[in-house]
């Protein structure tokens, strides 16, 4: 608190001057700010006084700087140049096999091998004694082969003459997996199963094999070529 007559500085609150015994007033006060001085009533300074250079801190909380990026954009952007990820997520490329298709088609859903006459086999087979019999199962031991894509196997001459020799038991096995491939077969070029490999072996054990390779010719000239 400045005392009005001598000017000295004394602590606030005193009703007299410490220095020259002058009265000082509370309700009045004057102090030195910047070289002059300024009065205050009440002993009380301005709440909110801004000085000479400082910043102003009533200006806008969210100032923007000039240069600085705009936040207030979408917060994703695609670039120029990106893929777009709104495309169905699978495309299938051209040239690319369709898998819908059956797996595998021969000529025309035909197989390579050749169309053969039941009834006249059957007649030829006992009018020759047998003979013609041999014939036709060696050839139907291969067709069925050539159809169930099993050319390596045992061909018919080999499989004619262990059955010679086994007395007909490898006969008997033989038609059991004949069964097998005539299903394999139906699979392939019809779309239907077809497995009679029990059929053919109770058939074979009761010695009808003749009967067997009707039933076996009847299924290959389903798919036969020719």
């Amino acid at each position: 608190m400045i005392c009005p007559k001598c000017n000295n500085n004394n602590p606030d609150g005193i009703n007299f001057c410490q220095f020259c015994g002058a009265a000082i007033s509370n309700n009045e006060a004057t102090v030195s700010v910047n070289g002059g001085s300024v009065n205050y009533r009440n002993n009380k300074q301005a709440p909110n006084q801004q000085y000479q250079g400082q910043p102003n801190y009533q200006q806008a909380p969210n100032q923007q700087y000039q240069g600085q990026p705009n936040y207030q954009q979408p917060p994703y952007q695609q670039y120029q140049g990106q893929p777009n990820y709104q495309q169905p997520p699978y495309q299938q490329y051209q040239g690319q096999p369709n898998y819908q298709q059956p797996p595998y088609q021969g000529n025309n859903g035909k197989a390579p091998i050749a169309r053969r006459d039941i009834a006249i086999a059957i007649i030829l087979s006992f009018v020759t004694c047998g003979i013609y019999g041999i014939y036709w199962f060696v050839n139907l031991v291969n067709d069925l082969n050539t159809a169930s894509d099993s050319a390596g196997d045992t061909s018919g001459g080999i499989v004619f003459l262990l059955s010679l020799v086994t007395c007909g038991i490898y006969g008997i096995y033989w038609f059991y997996n004949a069964g097998k491939k005539v299903d394999y077969i139906s699979r392939k070029y019809n779309g239907t199963a077809s497995d009679n490999s029990i059929v053919y072996l109770v058939i074979a054990l009761f010695g009808f094999v003749i009967v067997n390779y009707a039933l076996i010719q009847n299924e290959l000239n389903k798919v036969a070529a020719n």
